[in-house]
């Protein structure tokens, strides 16, 4: 779990998704499967 301010996490999930849509979080050929989750405090 990443775990913090409302604003920097909204921010943090926004980025780490876009990562995923750009396949930078996968190796090729396999599909990605987050092992976080991102929460406000």
């Amino acid at each position: 779990m990443i775990n913090g301010d409302e604003e920097l996490m909204i921010k943090m999930d926004k980025l780490l998704s876009d990562f995923v849509k750009q396949q930078r979080m996968k190796l090729p050929g396999s599909e990605y499967i987050p092992c976080y989750r991102v929460e406000t405090s």
